[in-house]
């Protein structure tokens, strides 16, 4: 186990950082995937976001933190298509 690793789970314990529902504080690991998920969702660019996660590959970036974006924004799109349509049928 490397040092920061220890010290940041070391620091989470102390501070009662407890990952959803478990009971279990949180690691170093979860705390990453936090930071990289909420970088994520303020639209922090991909090729940045890969940069400051230290991916080497760009699939990995998009495997962990774009999925559920895109997702999102087709589920969006959808809502937004019905709505139009909704909105035409009114009008006639």
């Amino acid at each position: 186990e490397g040092q920061a690793k220890r010290v940041v789970s070391d620091i989470g314990k102390r501070a009662g950082v407890v990952v959803s529902g478990s009971g279990k504080t949180a690691s170093a690991h979860d705390l990453r995937r936090s930071f990289g998920q909420r970088m994520a969702d303020a639209g922090v660019p991909v090729r940045l976001l890969q940069a400051m996660m230290r991916h080497r590959s760009f699939t990995t970036t998009e495997q962990y933190y774009l999925r559920d974006k895109v997702q999102q924004q087709a589920d969006q799109l959808a809502l937004y298509l019905g709505t139009v349509g909704q909105s035409a049928e009114a009008v006639n």
